[in-house]
Protein backbone atom coordinates (compact mmCIF):
# COMPACT_ATOMS: atom_id res chain seq x y z
CA UNK A 1 0.00 0.00 0.00
CA UNK A 2 2.75 2.09 0.75
CA UNK A 3 4.53 1.87 -2.74
CA UNK A 4 1.14 2.48 -4.11
CA UNK A 5 0.88 5.91 -2.30
CA UNK A 6 3.91 7.00 -3.12
CA UNK A 7 3.69 5.45 -6.90
CA UNK A 8 -0.03 7.70 -7.40
CA UNK A 9 1.54 10.77 -5.81
CA UNK A 10 -1.12 10.41 -2.93
CA UNK A 11 1.32 11.38 -0.23
CA UNK A 12 -0.31 15.15 0.68
CA UNK A 13 -3.17 12.89 1.74
CA UNK A 14 -1.51 11.52 4.87
CA UNK A 15 1.00 13.80 5.22
CA UNK A 16 1.39 17.13 7.44
CA UNK A 17 -1.33 19.32 6.96
CA UNK A 18 -3.11 16.21 4.25
CA UNK A 19 -3.28 19.29 1.77
CA UNK A 20 -4.92 17.03 -0.73
CA UNK A 21 -7.11 15.23 1.27
CA UNK A 22 -8.64 18.37 2.49
CA UNK A 23 -9.13 18.92 -1.62
CA UNK A 24 -10.68 16.15 -1.94
CA UNK A 25 -12.96 16.40 1.23
CA UNK A 26 -13.90 20.13 -0.53
CA UNK A 27 -14.72 18.99 -3.45
CA UNK A 28 -16.86 16.12 -2.69
CA UNK A 29 -18.87 17.72 -0.10
CA UNK A 30 -19.53 20.63 -2.62
CA UNK A 31 -20.75 18.23 -5.24
CA UNK A 32 -23.25 16.66 -2.32
CA UNK A 33 -24.30 19.61 -1.43
CA UNK A 34 -25.16 20.95 -5.08
CA UNK A 35 -26.56 17.88 -6.59
CA UNK A 36 -28.12 15.91 -3.18
CA UNK A 37 -29.05 19.60 -1.10
CA UNK A 38 -32.14 17.62 0.92
CA UNK A 39 -30.32 14.74 1.51
CA UNK A 40 -27.19 16.30 3.09
CA UNK A 41 -29.85 18.51 5.01
CA UNK A 42 -31.31 15.10 6.36
CA UNK A 43 -27.79 13.94 7.21
CA UNK A 44 -26.63 16.94 9.27
CA UNK A 45 -29.98 18.32 10.92
CA UNK A 46 -32.27 14.76 11.07
CA UNK A 47 -29.36 12.93 12.03
CA UNK A 48 -26.97 14.83 13.71
CA UNK A 49 -24.32 13.58 11.48
CA UNK A 50 -21.58 16.29 9.87
CA UNK A 51 -21.40 15.06 6.09
CA UNK A 52 -17.18 15.60 6.24
CA UNK A 53 -17.31 13.07 9.64
CA UNK A 54 -18.27 10.69 7.21
CA UNK A 55 -16.27 11.60 3.78
CA UNK A 56 -13.50 11.60 6.51
CA UNK A 57 -13.46 7.81 7.31
CA UNK A 58 -13.78 7.22 3.82
CA UNK A 59 -11.41 9.47 1.80
CA UNK A 60 -8.88 8.55 4.55
CA UNK A 61 -9.71 4.64 4.20
CA UNK A 62 -9.67 4.61 0.40
CA UNK A 63 -12.99 3.85 1.29
CA UNK A 64 -12.62 0.11 2.00
CA UNK A 65 -13.01 0.55 6.25
CA UNK A 66 -16.53 2.16 5.51
CA UNK A 67 -18.48 0.78 2.81
CA UNK A 68 -18.82 -3.36 2.15
CA UNK A 69 -20.22 -3.19 -1.05
CA UNK A 70 -17.83 -4.32 -3.28
CA UNK A 71 -19.90 -2.44 -6.22
CA UNK A 72 -18.85 0.68 -5.09
CA UNK A 73 -15.25 -0.15 -3.73
CA UNK A 74 -14.55 -2.04 -7.32
CA UNK A 75 -14.32 1.12 -9.19
CA UNK A 76 -12.68 3.40 -6.74
CA UNK A 77 -9.77 1.13 -6.10
CA UNK A 78 -9.48 0.65 -9.89
CA UNK A 79 -9.41 4.48 -10.50
CA UNK A 80 -6.49 4.67 -8.04
CA UNK A 81 -4.86 1.79 -9.56
CA UNK A 82 -5.38 2.14 -12.92
CA UNK A 83 -5.28 6.22 -13.51
CA UNK A 84 -2.52 7.79 -14.78
CA UNK A 85 -3.93 11.01 -13.63
CA UNK A 86 -4.68 11.56 -9.63
CA UNK A 87 -7.15 14.31 -10.67
CA UNK A 88 -9.19 12.49 -13.14
CA UNK A 89 -9.33 9.40 -10.46
CA UNK A 90 -10.59 12.05 -7.58
CA UNK A 91 -13.09 13.15 -10.24
CA UNK A 92 -14.37 9.95 -11.28
CA UNK A 93 -14.75 8.92 -7.48
CA UNK A 94 -16.65 11.82 -6.54
CA UNK A 95 -18.98 10.32 -9.21
CA UNK A 96 -19.04 7.34 -8.53
CA UNK A 97 -19.82 8.68 -4.27
CA UNK A 98 -22.47 11.24 -6.04
CA UNK A 99 -23.99 8.19 -7.78
CA UNK A 100 -24.08 6.25 -4.51
CA UNK A 101 -25.71 8.75 -2.28
CA UNK A 102 -28.05 9.47 -5.25
CA UNK A 103 -29.13 5.55 -5.64
CA UNK A 104 -29.34 5.33 -1.80
CA UNK A 105 -31.01 8.72 -0.37
CA UNK A 106 -34.74 7.64 -1.06
CA UNK A 107 -33.51 4.78 2.24
CA UNK A 108 -30.93 7.20 4.05
CA UNK A 109 -34.03 9.93 4.24
CA UNK A 110 -36.16 7.44 6.19
CA UNK A 111 -33.33 6.90 8.70
CA UNK A 112 -33.54 9.51 11.72
CA UNK A 113 -31.30 7.43 13.83
CA UNK A 114 -27.58 7.86 14.03
CA UNK A 115 -26.35 4.19 14.68
CA UNK A 116 -28.93 2.69 12.00
CA UNK A 117 -27.64 5.61 9.46
CA UNK A 118 -23.74 4.26 10.46
CA UNK A 119 -24.90 0.52 10.12
CA UNK A 120 -26.44 1.32 7.16
CA UNK A 121 -23.13 1.31 4.92
CA UNK A 122 -21.73 -1.84 6.61
CA UNK A 123 -24.51 -3.78 5.81
CA UNK A 124 -25.80 -2.93 2.29
CA UNK A 125 -24.31 -5.97 0.93
CA UNK A 126 -26.29 -8.08 3.31
CA UNK A 127 -29.45 -6.34 2.54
Amino acid sequence: MVNLIKAKGLQGMYGAGVPKYHLRLHVITKLLNQFLPHLVYHIENAIGMQLEIIMTEWIMTFFIGYIDDSKLIIPILDNFILSENETQSWFRIACIILAFFKQNSKVLMEIYDLAIFNDYFKTMQET
